[in-house]
């Protein structure tokens, strides 16, 4: 892909002269093995290429840049960092003093924190006093506290970035000019704010270049970690990068719109699938109590199997999968001439069921997974139960525990899926009948049918 990228970019550079402008954003430069950490040998490979190049250029002059304020050359590369580590004094700066390289240090001004959750140490406020003795090293803000924009206050932020300005007039002797949004997570609130507060610009993560016109305050940086080789990184400074992203949205609107159309063909709902432990959990927790008093979908599937069962003067055979805490069995197991079965996964829900109708059997089982021995049945209910299982999985199952001709209740909610669930039911199920029903919050699709 980066081969084919690069090609690309190539040749449609021999038309295209804008500048490629890149700010390029680091962590930390170290031997860990965190994704973010780049080793110094890569480090300095990485500085010696580009001051050969002589596309180094401070992140002022990319700003005055993305204003129309300044021109410069086809390729401009401005270097950050990230977070405040330590090794900016004592591996970082070095380096960038043997190539004479810019730098901005996008550095929290609470200092009271000294490691993050790496157990990397941070700058202290001594060390950001040594920092600036270089005229290669400029100061900006990373917040107050390093904590997601996107989570505060607009009073909250407002702290984070004003608190953090004071701070570092107060250490280095004037205000940041530039900000960097902690996490990358910014959000309209934090981009007026910071602009309110002073600052000049202010830096994402959002990976791409640079464009007079930009957005001041959503600036793009590309990312620069211990995953990349050199033959990477030097693409990454080059507009291959968003060719790179254009054809990476591509290929996903592609899939996206495979996708859509595997709906539509009913081949690809995905079900809510819950373990029995989280079954367990939630009618523990009486998540589903309401069940038991017999919601209008459930009361009206009870009314057509008795209605049924009036018109035989024999045993009915009924199995009510996924019956829950009891609320259809509390309505028609004991009944004359039904003999009732409900098999759910939940231990906890089939403990109230059982307390519910004592006269119904009850089995503790995945609906997936029907235990031997179950049975042959006349009628069968699946009550919601295809919101939570595949029916191109289920039934085809249960069709060997079925008499001749055995009469399937159903019914099922209204969401989103209802059209795509119905669609593969009746790839199973011949319908004979279908209407809604409907409370004050909810509605439901009732049908009868028979196994095709």
């Amino acid at each position: 892909m980066a081969t084919i990228v690069w090609i690309f970019h190539t040749v449609v550079s021999l038309w295209d002269k804008t500048p490629e402008v890149v700010v390029l954003m680091y962590h930390a430069i170290d031997n860990s093995d965190w994704k973010l950490a780049v080793t110094p040998e890569a480090f300095e490979r990485q500085m010696k290429y580009l001051a050969k190049k002589g596309w180094i250029v401070p992140l002022e002059d990319v700003v005055s840049y993305a204003k129309k304020e300044k021109k410069l050359p086809a390729h401009a590369v401005a270097i950050t960092f990230d977070d405040g580590y330590q090794d900016v004094l004592t591996t970082v700066l070095p380096i960038l003093e043997r190539y004479h390289i810019f730098a901005t240090v996008f550095v929290p001004s609470d200092f009271s924190a000294r490691t993050d959750p790496h157990g990397k140490a941070r700058l202290t406020e001594e060390d950001v006093h040594t920092l600036v003795q270089s005229s290669l090293i400029t100061i900006g803000s990373h917040g107050k506290t390093h904590r997601k924009f996107t989570e505060l206050s607009p009073e909250e932020i407002q702290n984070e970035s004003r608190e953090s300005a004071d701070a570092f007039a107060r250490i280095v002797g004037k205000y940041p000019n530039f900000f960097a949004y902690p996490f990358g997570a910014r959000s309209a609130d934090a981009e007026y704010t910071i602009k309110d507060t002073g600052y000049e610009a202010a830096f994402g993560i959002t990976e791409g270049l640079i464009h007079q016109g930009d957005n001041l305050f959503r600036l793009k940086r590309v990312q620069v970690d211990g995953t990349m080789n050199f033959l990477l990184f030097r693409l990454r400074l080059t507009g291959a990068l968003e060719w790179n992203r254009r054809i990476v949205d591509t290929i996903r609107h592609a899939r996206l719109l495979r996708f859509i159309i595997r709906i539509l063909n009913g081949e690809d709902v995905v079900m809510v699938r819950q373990s029995k432990m989280a079954w367990d959990q939630q009618f523990e927790k009486g998540s589903w109590n309401y069940l038991m008093q017999g919601q209008p979908n459930t009361a009206e599937i009870a009314r057509l199997i008795l209605d049924n069962v009036k018109t035989k003067n024999e045993l009915i055979r009924v199995l009510d999968v996924g019956c829950g805490n009891g609320g259809l069995a509390r309505l028609i197991a004991g009944e004359p001439n039904i003999a009732y079965t409900g098999i759910d996964i939940s231990e906890t829900a089939l403990k109230t069921a059982r307390a519910m109708a004592p006269k119904g059997r009850f089995i503790a089982a995945d609906a997936e997974q029907l235990p031997p021995g179950v049975g042959i049945f006349d009628v069968l209910i699946f009550n919601e139960v295809f919101f939570y299982v595949n029916p191109d999985l289920v039934l085809p199952r249960y069709h060997t525990h079925t008499a001749a001709r055995a009469k399937i209740f159903i019914s099922v909610v209204h969401s989103w899926r209802t059209p795509f669930i119905w669609h593969r039911i009746k790839r199973n199920i011949r319908l004979t009948k279908r209407f809604a029903i409907k409370d004050g919050t909810f509605c439901w699709d009732i049908a009868t049918g028979f196994f095709l």
